[in-house]
């Protein structure tokens, strides 16, 4: 074999490799920080391991409406309030529109609902997808998310007009908690 063949393919097959090499680095660099990302929205979101509990006091709402205005939601009113958590990226968020709607619905005149997006990407087309009829706010600064412990969703609350947890619910309107829900609200969902 002639040399000048032979290293033109080493030197062919070591810019090659450092190509590689170099995207490797590359692509390892941009994972880590995406997991790195990734791992600052959990620590932000990432609900309490106790979770809000009958009795607890709940702050004033902060946060935005869907076109951007701030807002402050205080729960000390005439009436207990549904507080509906949820992501527009959830699945089951998506499959239990059609419930909180009908829950919505029933409790309306007892009890305001309001919504809670934890992610204001992909809301609107979400709410309209789904024809959500009641307020929903987004934009939640990160210590009312502590605050609050969200993070699972689909996450229902019931607020009392002090401003207290009067039930907790996470999860979908399905089984065993729809018939909680159904019962503790008195309505067909």
């Amino acid at each position: 074999m002639n040399c000048g063949l032979l290293l033109h393919a080493v030197k062919r097959t070591c810019a090659s490799g450092t190509y590689t090499v170099v995207l490797l680095v590359a692509m390892t660099s941009a994972l880590a920080f995406q997991m790195y990302k990734i791992h600052q929205f959990q620590v932000m979101v990432k609900p309490s391991a106790q979770g809000l509990h009958n009795g607890d006091l709940v702050p004033p709402l902060r946060a935005k409406t869907l076109d951007g205005a701030a807002v402050t939601v205080d729960f000390k009113r005439s009436k207990a309030t549904v507080l509906y958590v949820f992501a527009p990226t959830c699945q089951w968020c998506k499959k239990h529109a059609a419930a909180i709607g009908a829950l919505a619905a029933g409790v309306g005149q007892r009890y305001p609902v309001l919504g809670l997006s934890l992610a204001k990407q992909g809301t609107p087309e979400f709410l309209a997808s789904h024809s959500v009829t009641f307020p929903v706010y987004t934009e939640i600064p990160k210590e009312v998310v502590q605050a609050y412990r969200l993070g699972d969703t689909p996450h229902t609350l019931v607020i009392s007009r002090e401003g207290r947890v009067l039930a907790s619910w996470s999860g979908a309107y399905i089984g065993s908690l729809q018939k909680t829900i159904e019962g503790y609200f008195g309505v067909k969902l």
